[in-house]
């Protein structure tokens, strides 16, 4: 069985499951940010360092992580997720950004 045929992928692709879904309404995205910045402030990462910086995330399900690290402006933001359910939500959250037109790409 190879790491992208697990039972886990299987299960959520199945059920269509993004395991990590936060809902988090356009108006709450300012306080989002500002959540995420203290998150990576505590892990030793100057959020402002990211700007123009390529950037990898790995499982970005939702893709709620990734739109704060897109509004840093990173030179390429590549998000690779082996959930097809979540790879379909990223498409959708982020065909109405720049996302795609800077440098963005989705990987599953």
């Amino acid at each position: 069985m190879s790491d992208f045929d697990s039972p886990m992928l299987r299960y959520y692709g199945n059920h269509e499951i993004i395991p990590v879904h936060q809902s988090l309404p356009e108006t709450n995205f300012l306080r989002h940010r500002f959540q995420r910045e203290t998150l990576y402030r505590n892990l030793g990462v100057h959020f402002g360092s990211i700007a123009g910086k390529r950037v990898v995330e790995f499982g970005p399900g939702t893709g709620d992580n990734a739109m704060a690290l897109a509004s840093v402006v990173p030179s390429q933001l590549v998000l690779v997720d082996g959930n097809p359910s979540s790879i379909r939500e990223l498409s959708l959250r982020f065909s109405n950004t720049e996302f795609s037109s800077s440098g963005g790409a989705l990987y599953q």
